[in-house]
């Protein structure tokens, strides 16, 4: 081999075994043929319009086509089920496979797990068309060795149009490459039938033997093979198929259906959901829709038909877009109308999510013209209804023409998008859902000047506003993919008040609180006794019972609503009862007299006498100096304004004064007697 061409296979080894640990950017070629395509290398994508060629297709115009770059976004090859071009444009020495190609038919480039050199070609051939020499028809595949041909790639010797059998129909062109959960292995999905999916694992052992799964059955119809392909969500969790009778004399077997699948198993789910075309119970009088193409927004979260539909008996025809909720209960009930044109001339034919999580739609604009140099995009997919931005000719092809499908693209890093909460809130949490395994690197920006390189970085903006906020990967070529989507920040505002007045009176608990927040259009407070809160911006409040209280501010501005608290502790006493005992209630002047304090829940007192005299000891002692009735009176009363009052009589006289007379001092012996007489003064 000369010394030139070892260097350049060296050169082309190293590159590949390069990507082989930073799948990238291979998905950023699409070929459209007619010398045309999309180069996504850049930003906007720039159209190819001179070096990509023709693919060879004698029969049909339309090209359902192939592509595959290098981890840095450069070109390896392309083609179609009919040959295969290496990145000079020109037909790979071994690259003509037959002379059965067909314009609907798949081709599809996949990088061979395991070896960084290698690729699968995949392709459909259908037999079952009047004038086409083939003698079988299915799935087949060639294996390219990009270190032959210089570095610029062949088939390998041994390894060309190998069949891998299905049954029936042989998939009639439909098929699909799903990843493995594993993130390093494939499953190979056809149906060629309603009711059975063949699948073929896709290994570092290389492609495993065939698994058939039974599907469910509709009206005997079956998978249509022309203008229909099979579309995985790209977790690989649900699919598509489309089914009529292919007689198109029946609307009622016109539809599509969405199924689960399992990626970590490759086989269908349990769940399913079919859609007939006719919409209102048949009604042969109502506007019937048929699809023959889906797909996926970035995050799955929508799906997007084209579709059609004629009105009776007016007879006009409507096409358009479709969005529905991919995970939705009832999937029908969520669509929503992107784009509806009624008689167009030249209807939305494909549908394809770029790598730049842009959706990108092409128009079909029959056989026997040349086809158009625009492609309709919707810029943000994951968006509800018409948030997605759908925009018509928003790219330029423009010598260059596409007129019938998308090419089939393996594309690695497609899932670059993140999810965020921030309304109402300083800090935004952003959540990251791209596959970084395919990421050397992830850098954000914020949109306020500051950057992150965390996976799901939190971030807290110092002021409301809107921020476009980018999430760039890199991988280990250097090549870089974005993602970018607008946050709306709104700060909310900061509740504040002041307990300016508290104090109480018998019983109660009184408090006054002012609201200190600024910039609000609405203050509550709520004061966690259960009472009815108050949206004056200074309240009274009245508390009944003792406890630790919550008094809670809620604020509001035109946006968003801030909260704040402030403990509060309230102590009610008890209030006092009064009550006493009296050493003697009937006494004489001049004597003390004891009273006896036996109140509850005082904290003070003050006796009031009759005769003027007040104490404030506990228990006094006091000395009338009048005799006749007295009133004795406590008042007694706790640290809270309570107070209570007893009061008692006692009654006062002078003390008794002892007298006495004897009639007779003097006696005989013989007459000893006489008489005494009680003359003693007692008080009543």
């Amino acid at each position: 081999m000369p010394m030139r061409h070892i260097y350049l296979s060296l050169k082309m080894l190293l590159l590949l075994l390069l990507c082989n640990s930073a799948v990238a950017q291979q998905g950023n070629v699409w070929v459209f043929g007619y010398h045309s395509g999309l180069d996504f290398n850049t930003v906007p994508p720039t159209p190819i319009t001179t070096a990509i060629q023709a693919p060879n297709l004698p029969n049909y115009k339309a090209s359902k086509t192939t592509a595959i770059a290098d981890c840095s976004g450069k070109l390896l090859f392309y083609g179609t089920n009919g040959e295969v071009f290496n990145r000079k444009n020109k037909v790979m020495p071994n690259g003509t496979f037959n002379n059965c190609s067909r314009s609907e038919m798949e081709a599809y480039a996949l990088p061979m797990p395991g070896d960084s050199t290698k690729y699968y070609y995949f392709y459909s051939v259908f037999y079952r068309q009047v004038n086409f020499p083939c003698k079988t028809s299915g799935l087949f595949y060639s294996i390219i060795d990009m270190t032959l041909d210089s570095g610029y790639g062949d088939i390998m010797p041994g390894y060309k149009n190998i069949h891998l059998p299905l049954n029936r129909y042989n998939a009639l062109g439909n098929f699909a490459i799903v990843p493995h959960t594993n993130k390093k292995d494939f499953w190979l999905v056809a149906c060629d039938q309603p009711d059975s999916m063949f699948v073929y694992s896709i290994t570092e052992k290389g492609i495993g033997p065939r698994k058939v799964y039974p599907l469910a059955k509709r009206n005997e119809a079956y998978l249509s093979g022309g203008d229909n392909k099979i579309r995985f969500s790209h977790k690989g969790d649900k699919f598509f198929f489309f089914f009529n009778d292919r007689s198109y004399t029946s609307v009622e077997k016109l539809g599509f259906a969405i199924h689960d699948f399992l990626p970590d198993k490759g086989m269908p789910g349990s769940k399913y959901q079919f859609f007939s075309a006719r919409y209102a119970n048949f009604d042969p009088l109502k506007p019937y829709i048929s699809s023959n193409d889906v797909e996926f927004s970035a995050n799955d979260s929508f799906f997007y038909a084209n579709g059609g539909y004629t009105t009776w008996p007016e007879r006009d025809s409507y096409s358009g877009i479709y969005q529905f909720e991919t995970y939705a209960p009832d999937v029908m009930t969520t669509k929503v109308v992107i784009l509806e044109e009624k008689n167009s001339q030249a209807p939305v034919n494909s549908l394809q999510l770029g790598p730049d999580n842009k959706m990108y739609l092409s128009r079909y604009y029959g056989l026997n013209t040349n086809g158009g140099n625009k492609l309709d995009v919707i810029h943000n997919p994951n968006k509800k209804g018409k948030a997605c931005n759908p925009e018509l000719g928003a790219v330029d092809l423009g010598t260059g023409t596409m007129d019938g499908y998308f090419p089939s693209i393996y594309t690695p890093i497609r899932h670059l998008s993140f999810k965020q909460d921030a309304t109402c809130k300083e800090t935004a949490t952003f959540k990251n859902l791209s596959d970084t395994i395919y990421f050397r690197s992830l850098q954000w920006q914020f949109g306020d000047g500051n950057s992150s390189t965390l996976i799901s970085p939190k971030y807290t903006y110092k002021k409301s506003g809107r921020y476009k906020v980018t999430l760039t990967g890199t991988n280990k070529c250097g090549a870089k993919l974005t993602y970018s989507d607008t946050v709306d920040v709104t700060i909310p505002p900061k509740a504040s008040f002041s307990i300016y007045t508290f104090y109480y009176s018998c019983g109660k608990a009184h408090i006054k609180v002012t609201s200190t927040a600024k910039d609000i259009t609405s203050s509550i407070f709520d004061f966690g006794d259960n009472s009815k809160p108050d949206s004056a911006l200074t309240s009274w409040h009245v508390y009944d019972s003792s406890a630790k209280f919550i008094i809670k501010q809620t604020v509001a501005d035109s946006f968003c609503s801030g909260a704040t608290t402030q403990n509060i502790i309230v102590n009610i006493e008890q209030a006092p009862k009064a009550n006493f005992t009296i050493s003697d209630t009937v006494s004489c002047v001049q004597k003390e007299i004891t009273f006896t304090n036996q109140s509850i829940f005082s904290k003070k007192q003050i006796w009031l006498f009759s005769d003027g005299a007040t104490d404030t000891s506990f228990s006094p002692k006091h000395i009338f100096t009048d005799t006749g009735k007295h009133s004795i009176t406590l008042i007694t009363s706790n640290n809270q304004g309570c107070s209570d009052t007893f009061s008692k009589i006692i009654y006062l006289g002078f003390p008794p004064k002892a007298a006495f007379s004897i009639e007779n001092t003097k006696l005989c012996i013989s007459n000893p007697t006489t008489k005494f007489n009680n003359q003693s003064i007692f008080w009543r």
